[in-house]
This record gives C-alpha cells, sequence and structure tokens, in this order.
C-alpha cells in the first residue's frame, strides 16, 4: 500500500467491498429463487449468439497470412 498510493488503495478496497455485497445479494436472490428465470434467458441468448457467429465465421475463407483458430 506503501508504494501504490493512499488513494489507488482505497479505490481497491472500496471494489473489493462493493463486489462482496453483489454477491452477497446475488445469493440472496438465487436462495430465493429470484434469479433463476434470469440466467436461464441469458445463457440461451448467449448460446444463440455464439452458435451465429461461429455458423458465420465458418463460411469465411481465412486470410493469407494470418494464423486461424
Amino acid at each position: 500500500a506503501r508504494f501504490r498510493g493512499l488513494k489507488s488503495v482505497q479505490m481497491q478496497a472500496y471494489l473489493t467491498a462493493a463486489c462482496q455485497n453483489m454477491k452477497k445479494i446475488a445469493l440472496h436472490l438465487t436462495k430465493k429463487g429470484l434469479v433463476e428465470g434470469y440466467f436461464l434467458k441469458l445463457y440461451y441468448f448467449m448460446l444463440f449468439v455464439f452458435a451465429k457467429i461461429k455458423m458465420i465465421t465458418e463460411c469465411w475463407e481465412p486470410l493469407k497470412g494470418f494464423p486461424t483458430l
């Protein structure tokens, strides 16, 4: 903390506390069963988006000189 400065250490402490509070809220909502629907919808949306991106990128020819995945 001495070499990083008081402001950066204080900001890290605030961010750590905020993350801990968000985790507590998420755990509380999960126990009540209020979060499951949102996570499931987000999961299916991300699955759909990644499938579309994969389908689109498979159609492209790799450029010469660039590494392929």
